[in-house]
């Protein structure tokens, strides 16, 4: 997960999406609206954390599921 502030100047959100490119297939990038470097915990990054990771969760828990059935 590649968080960028809409309004950072340290790190743009181009740099995300070029790494973004650079990693396709296993990177996503969520750029936060009215977030700068600094305040992104403002503007929603703990939850676009907590989603992503929720999102592993289920895909981890399908790929288990799908083992113990084949066994």
């Amino acid at each position: 997960l590649l968080l960028a502030g809409e309004n950072d100047t340290v790190t743009p959100p181009s740099f995300a999406e070029t790494l973004a490119k650079l990693s396709e297939g296993v990177s996503q990038v969520q750029v936060l609206p009215g977030a700068n470097h600094l305040n992104m915990y403002r503007h929603g990054a703990l939850d676009a954390v907590a989603s992503f990771l929720l999102g592993l969760a289920a895909t981890a828990d399908t790929g288990t599921a799908e083992a113990e059935a084949a066994i």
